[in-house]
């Protein structure tokens, strides 16, 4: 039987893209899974490296709700109109935003399977203002199952015990392998991969730095590649002297970060 999974989210994001191929990956010729984003909804990231690719993949962009004044949208009955035409066996929704709310109070009326992916639990939650805790917590309580992206969301907010399943944010190491008779040289170089932000750990990995150089170190570099849309990042850089030890090239994809 052939299955169809709608997956509602704002995210237009590389990180997920590994996630939405291999979950198309798996369901194969029998299943189908179809991506409803915000239609003229922004994107930090290239097409190119955001939207994925699959035969049994289809991307819809889905009529928004009013937009609030943070960007976010509040759920629309244009919403509810695309996920009643696409006719979905169970509806995943990325994160308990305004917008994807829409496709989980949907699920609940048509008596639907929803699950979610979240990167929020108990272990991190002290990085989330209260607001964002709360509504995890009550909302956590609709979903039919998990989907955690790091550790700490195997023990959701709500405080239930649910189907959990781990699918972990990660570099696919098939892709990114070293490159065969390159010369070595003395310098180090280390790599961190992603959002530059502060839950991210960056202000922890810039302290080791500094602590490095006063034991006398100095043959190592750092490459903090990713978004640092507020210049967060690279204020702490140069709060702490770095800048001649940390490169920050911005945003890289595909080969660029072989």
């Amino acid at each position: 039987m052939s299955r169809h999974i709608v997956h509602v989210t704002r995210a237009r994001a590389p990180y997920l893209r590994a996630l939405q191929e291999s979950f198309a990956g798996a369901m194969g010729t029998h299943g189908h899974l179809t991506l409803m984003w915000p239609e003229r909804e922004p994107s930090d990231f290239p097409d190119a490296a955001a939207i994925p690719k699959a035969d049994n993949i289809t991307v819809s962009e889905a009529p928004v709700g009013v937009r609030l004044h943070n960007g976010r949208h509040l759920p629309s009955a244009g919403l509810w109109r695309a996920l009643a035409e696409a006719r979905p066996d169970l509806i995943w929704i990325h994160e308990f935003s305004p917008y994807t709310l829409g496709g989980l109070l949907f699920a609940k009326r048509r008596g639907i399977p929803v699950v979610v992916s979240t990167e929020v639990g108990h272990a991190n939650a002290h990085f989330f203002p209260w607001t964002v805790r709360a509504w995890h917590a009550l909302w956590g309580h609709f979903a039919d199952g998990i989907i955690a992206n790091c550790p700490a969301a195997r023990q959701p907010l709500c405080g239930e015990i649910r189907p959990i399943i781990d699918a972990f944010h990660a570099v696919d190491s098939r892709d990114f392998l070293p490159a065969p008779n390159q010369s070595h040289s003395n310098v180090t170089t280390f790599v961190f991969v992603g959002h530059l932000i502060p839950r991210k750990g960056v202000d922890l990995l810039l302290d080791a730095v500094v602590e490095m150089k006063r034991r006398g170190q100095n043959h190592f570099r750092l490459r903090l590649i990713g978004r640092d849309a507020e210049q967060w990042a690279s204020a702490s850089v140069a709060q702490r002297g770095l800048d001649d030890i940390v490169e920050m090239p911005g945003f890289l994809s595909g080969p660029a970060l072989q």
